[in-house]
Order: C-alpha cells, then sequence, then structure tokens
C-alpha cells in the first residue's frame, strides 16, 4: 500500500539528511561523474532508462477506481509532462511532478530527471504511450517510450 508523505514527514527526512528542500534533494550537480564523462567522449553515446510513469487507482493506494475518466486525465497529465521531457527541460518536468507532489506516482521520476539533466537542451521524440488498465484491481499504469537526440 502506499502511503502519501505528509509535510511533517518530508521536513523530518529533509532535517535528517541535512537537505533544505524537496528541489534541493532532487537537484543534480552540474559536477556528477557521468556528466564529465559524457562531456569528455567523442563518439555517441546511448543512454537508455527503462521507466513507467503514473502509478494510480486502488492497487497504488488511491481511493478512486482507475476507470476510463481517470485513464484520460492521467495521459493529460503525462503528455503534459512528456512536453517538458520533449523539450529537454529538466526543470519544467520537476516542476510538473510538484505541482501536485507527485500524485500519480511517477515510478521513474528519479532516473528520468537525472538522464533529462545529464542531456539537458536536448530535444525528444515521442515514439510511443499507453495505458495499462488492470480492471481486477481498479488500477492503471501509463508508459511512454521517447528517444532524446
Amino acid at each position: 500500500m502506499y502511503t502519501p508523505h505528509t509535510d511533517s514527514d518530508i521536513r523530518a527526512m529533509l532535517d535528517a539528511i541535512g537537505i533544505g528542500s524537496l528541489e534541493e534533494l532532487l537537484k543534480v550537480p552540474d559536477a556528477v561523474a557521468l556528466k564529465a564523462e559524457l562531456d569528455a567522449e567523442h563518439r555517441r553515446v546511448l543512454i537508455l532508462s527503462g521507466v513507467d510513469f503514473a502509478h494510480v487507482g486502488k492497487k497504488f493506494g488511491d481511493e478512486f477506481a482507475a476507470d476510463r475518466t481517470v485513464a484520460e486525465r492521467v495521459q493529460r497529465e503525462d503528455l503534459g509532462l512528456i512536453e517538458s521531457i520533449k523539450r529537454g527541460d529538466p526543470d519544467a518536468f520537476f516542476a510538473d511532478i510538484l505541482k501536485d507532489r507527485d500524485a500519480r506516482r511517477i515510478c521513474g521520476l528519479s532516473p528520468m530527471y537525472t538522464q533529462l539533466e545529464l542531456l539537458r537542451g536536448h530535444s525528444a521524440r515521442l515514439l510511443k504511450y499507453g495505458i495499462a488498465m488492470e480492471p481486477q484491481s481498479e488500477s492503471a499504469v501509463s508508459f511512454a517510450s521517447l528517444a532524446i537526440d
């Protein structure tokens, strides 16, 4: 079962690790070793992230069932998030997640954000988007594949 973080839970976690905000926690520094390696590489490099997007419905702790209406809302919100990926904009990506405190439980948040930070400014193409509905658990998981050029 998914238990949402309360403001006090988040504050206690941040205080325990000495970080001032969620934004600071997820900020990937420019000096990250992988970025330095990528910058020094003269050949084309493939970075591959295999991640899901939204996890909604009763199986994931929501009080609502994931039905067609929920799937349509998730798709709209996911496609908005994907637009920031297509623009190569990790700041907009993270802001989109923060606006609803990751209510859709984006599974691949950390790897997607890290990849976007490493490839900041590189455009992407959406190759496929879909939502897997799971009627027996009244839940759904969305997924997408993108190519970042």
